[in-house]
């Protein structure tokens, strides 16, 4: 599960599209997934997606949060991180 905190620091409603994505040792995009959702002022939320590489390697995990999956205005920094699978699951 690919999983980050999200809260809303703010005093008014937020609406936004959590957006993770995975890319392979060559910059491939090859797993994009999102959710869309809407925080009330001050509430936090552990949104979670699903991923499971089919072949070892190294991977970069991207995790987005954006206003709308149609309105890429970020309303955080992106968070990255690489993760090597030596033996993925059959």
């Amino acid at each position: 599960m690919i999983t980050a905190d999200v809260s809303n620091n703010q005093d008014t409603q937020q609406s936004f599209a959590y957006l993770t994505q995975v890319k392979d040792e060559n910059q491939i995009v090859i797993s994009l997934s999102w959710l869309t959702g809407s925080l009330s002022p001050r509430q936090s939320f552990s949104p979670a997606q699903s991923w499971t590489s089919t072949e070892p390697g190294m991977y970069t995990i991207e995790v987005f949060v954006w206003k709308g999956i149609d309105n890429p205005e970020a309303l955080s920094a992106p968070l990255s991180m690489t993760v090597k699978v030596i033996d993925p699951p059959t």
